[in-house]
This record gives structure tokens, C-alpha cells and sequence, in this order.
């Protein structure tokens, strides 16, 4: 990179190199910078305090931030990469990255919950569906195969369920529900 000349101070805290009509610079004193949403991005590249800061800024914003969640991945990733151990109560530093873990932990741990809660509201909708075709089937008399029953069991379709249990009011057999052949 070739010396430039300076042409502009930007509030104290950046110069303006030209070094071609094309060809700008910009050097940013970034623990200069004023504490705003526009430079919480570029405050988040400074170190030491500046960085801390911003840390802590990131961490004030709604956990569906874009921004919050780019840098929780990132503060969480050097954690874990860097073996740091979360425990140092003096270093400011570490304090802000174990919030930021701790924050990104139980959100981990949320969304786990709510996925096993889908999933096990899944299961147990089909389960209910498959043992209302059973009853109805063995009610009307129909018998049942057992590959008949492990295959309406293990059905997790549920707009298959759907289909399989109007059939079964009406069905005189359980290959007319299931399509199968099944003696």
C-alpha cells in the first residue's frame, strides 16, 4: 500500500487517504468511535474495552436480532475454540463472553424443548389417530393383521391417518383402509 495524502478528519477519530480517483481509505480509531446503532458493527471488530462495550450493547437487543445472533455465534465459537474456561469472575472480558454463552446455551436448550415438544405433540396425535382406526376396525368386526396393525401404528403421516380412518368407517376390510394385502 502506497502513502496517501490526508484529505479529511472525520470527527476526530478517521482520516480519509486518496491515493487514486477510484482508490479510497478509510482508518478508523474505533474506541473513538460515538456510541451509536450505526458503529455498534464496526466497535464490535475494536478490542479491549470498545469490544466489551459492544458486547454488552449486542446482548441488550431482542434475541431475534440478526445482529445478536451472528455475534453470540461468533463470541460462543472463540469460547469453544480457545478452550477459555468461563469461570474468571475478575476478567471483564470473560464475564461478557460467558453471559453471551449462557444466553446462547438456554436459547439452545429452548429451542430443543420446544422441538421435542412438537415432535412428542406429533407422535402422540398419530398414536391417537392409529388406535382410533384399530377400535373402529376391530368394533365393525374387521380382524386385523398384525403387519396390518404395526404398519397403521408406525404411520406418522397424519393427512394419511386422516384418509385411512374415513375409510375405516365404511370398510369391510383392513387392505380397503390401508391399501395393502395383508392375511
Amino acid at each position: 500500500m502506497s502513502a496517501g495524502i490526508a484529505t479529511t478528519v472525520i470527527q476526530g477519530s478517521a482520516l480519509l487517504y486518496e491515493r487514486g480517483p477510484e482508490d479510497r481509505v478509510f482508518l478508523v480509531a474505533i474506541r473513538e468511535l460515538p456510541k451509536t446503532p450505526e458503529t455498534l458493527p464496526l466497535r464490535l471488530l475494536g478490542g479491549g474495552k470498545t469490544w466489551i462495550q459492544a458486547l454488552k450493547e449486542v446482548l441488550a437487543h431482542p434475541a431475534s436480532d440478526p445482529l445478536r445472533i451472528h455475534t453470540q455465534r461468533l463470541a460462543v465459537a472463540l469460547c469453544l475454540e480457545e478452550g477459555h474456561t468461563l469461570s474468571s469472575k475478575e476478567d471483564p472480558l470473560m464475564q461478557t463472553l460467558t453471559q453471551i454463552y449462557l444466553d446462547w446455551e438456554k436459547e439452545q436448550q429452548w429451542k430443543g424443548e420446544q422441538k421435542g415438544r412438537q415432535e412428542g405433540h406429533l407422535e402422540g396425535t398419530a398414536q391417537g389417530k392409529s388406535s382410533a382406526i384399530l377400535l373402529l376396525l376391530r368394533s365393525r368386526g374387521i380382524p386385523v393383521p398384525p403387519e396390518a396393525e404395526t404398519r397403521i401404528l408406525q404411520c406418522m403421516e397424519l393427512s394419511l391417518l386422516d384418509q385411512w380412518l374415513i375409510r375405516a368407517i365404511t370398510a369391510g376390510s383392513v387392505q380397503e383402509v390401508i391399501g395393502e394385502e395383508h392375511s
